[in-house]
This record gives structure tokens, sequence and C-alpha cells, in this order.
């Protein structure tokens, strides 16, 4: 059995490498891309201040690069995808989440229909 430094970890699951606690979620999610023109529902099933793990259907084509959004808190941010599963993907925020009424872009809004 190995257990020289350079070997530890070589196996860890991403769940084990996040840099910032997660907490348990059931929440409604939307990743939107393709010049916001395709979507996905998704659920989320938890989330940090840096990233998310992501529910997803085994059909779904998710793109590396996209919006999340937090439907229920109205919240978005720019996220990729660090590790995918045929059901799950984790994604790590490329900014903080934010309110969509903050967000520059102001189709973004017009992505969750209340």
């Amino acid at each position: 059995m190995d257990t020289s430094a350079e070997n530890k970890g070589a196996g860890t699951p991403p769940a084990d490498r996040r840099h910032s606690e997660r907490h348990r979620s059931l929440k409604a999610g939307r990743i939107v891309f393709g010049n916001l023109a395709l979507s996905y529902d998704v659920v989320i099933r938890n989330m940090s201040d840096t990233g998310a793990r992501l529910q997803v259907d085994a059909n779904a084509n998710v793109p590396g690069e996209f919006y999340f959004i937090v439907v229920a808190d109205r919240l978005v941010a720019r996220a990729h995808v660090v590790w995918r599963t045929p059901h799950e993907v984790g994604i790590h925020y490329l900014e903080p989440l934010r309110s969509i009424r903050d967000h520059p872009d102001p189709r973004i809004a017009r992505m969750i229909v209340v």
C-alpha cells in the first residue's frame, strides 16, 4: 500500500475537495445557456458560497458553462461544471450569486416565470 504524500487524495471524490461548507438543499434551479435561448430545470441538492451540486435529467446535455439560477431566491451567477455523472453535476460559481434584478442583462429576469 502506497501512503506517500504525492498519492494522498489522488482518488478523493470531488465532494471531499471543496473549499467551503455546503448546505443540503432541495430547491428548484435552472441553468440557462445558448445566448439565453436554452434552459434546463434542475434540483439543487446542496449549495455553498462557491458552488453547488445539481440533480439533472440523464438526457440533459449540460454545457460546460452557463448561468445558474436559484428560482425561489431569485439569485443568479455564471457557473461552470467541475464534475459530472449521468444524473448530477458539480458546479463552481464564476462570480458571486446575486439578485436577478441586480444583473446587468435584463433578459436574465425573464428566465424566471413566477
